[in-house]
């Protein structure tokens, strides 16, 4: 869990995933409290999986999504469904995929203003 839903608190992602790979062992991490919160660089991060909920950026309800490091080799749990790496048969939510995808970009795009926006809450609170 990337930041603790009921006391705010938020764990190293960069050092956990170092401990992880001294270790030899995949790393999860839970971003549906920062995902459109907080910046998450794929790149830089050396993590195996990361999950995000699109109501917490202003998405959809009930549409969320999962990145698999494509060094993982996953076997699915119900094959079928080419449309998804064979990793899961049925349709696809289109119109889902477009609004988690669209509310991301636009929490991306307004992330700074809205940081700013509550450290001036947390200034005035103190």
């Amino acid at each position: 869990m990337h930041a603790n839903n009921e006391i705010g608190n938020l764990l190293d992602i960069k050092k956990v995933s170092a401990l992880c790979k001294e270790y030899n062992a995949l790393f999860h991490s839970d971003t549906v409290q920062t995902m459109g919160h907080y910046p998450h660089d794929l790149t830089d991060l050396k993590i195996d999986f990361i999950t995000a909920a699109g109501h917490k950026f202003h998405g959809p309800k009930g549409v969320g999504f999962i990145y698999i490091n494509s060094n993982n080799k996953i076997k699915p749990l119900i094959y079928g469904g080419a449309q998804e790496r064979n990793m899961r048969g049925g349709t696809e939510n289109v119109y889902g995929i477009v609004g988690i995808a669209k509310a991301l970009e636009i929490a991306y795009r307004d992330m700074h203003m809205h940081q700013t926006y509550i450290q001036s809450l947390k200034d005035y609170m103190n």
